[in-house]
């Protein structure tokens, strides 16, 4: 009888100590922004730009996470085309939006994995010069963008099992591209994520 009263006083204890940290604990603002897929618009049919700027114009969100799409950026090897993320881009900062720029090797929306079809070709040296040139290339065009908050490299890179189209992601190449980002511009704050749903 005496243990059970013990064992009941102590997780009373416990719970009490609980309540307290919870209660003490500082409490930071939470602002809700949303992502954007210009291929998740083109998948469900809609013009894309179009709903971009009703999203700008009608949610005005505080924060627009965007994905540099790899596979729309440098369709050819060498050869980049940063309009259409230009375009995001400079309507964001139009409509008092920050963004967060999701860029590497896996962003935001299926396939979640986004490499140009000339990139499989590659040995595994060559797709880490790639990987870390078009980082490269996509830091030097926005890190002075009035519009950008945030880089977020890659998307869920630690993810415990392969998810998508991903069959190909170097997981040790994550480390180089945070290093090379925080090196070519050191003064935006550098994130990655976690899946909500399958975390570690």
């Amino acid at each position: 009888m005496m243990k059970k009263i013990l064992i009941i006083i102590g997780i009373i204890v416990v719970c009490g100590y609980t309540a307290l940290w919870v209660m003490s604990a500082k409490q930071y603002p939470v602002t809700y922004g949303i992502s954007f897929s210009k291929n998740y618009a083109n998948d469900l049919e809609l013009d894309w730009k179009k709903t971009y700027i009703d999203i700008l114009t009608e949610l005005k969100p505080a924060y627009i996470r965007l994905g540099a799409e790899w596979n729309g950026i440098e369709t050819e090897q060498g050869k980049f085309n940063f309009s259409d993320l230009d375009f995001m881009m400079n309507e964001a900062e139009k409509h008092n939006a920050k963004v967060l720029l999701a860029i590497g090797q896996k962003v935001p929306r299926w396939p979640e994995c986004h490499y140009p079809l000339w990139y499989r070709d590659l040995n595994p040296k060559e797709q880490r010069e790639a990987t870390l040139n078009y980082i490269e290339k996509t830091v030097a065009n926005y890190k002075n963008h009035p519009a950008l908050e945030i880089w977020q490299v890659e998307n869920e890179p630690y993810i415990s099992f392969d998810f998508g189209e991903c069959k190909i992601f170097n997981r040790d190449l994550v480390k180089y591209e945070i290093a090379l980002v925080q090196q070519l511009d050191p003064n935006h704050r550098t994130v990655i994520t976690d899946s909500g749903e399958m975390s570690l």
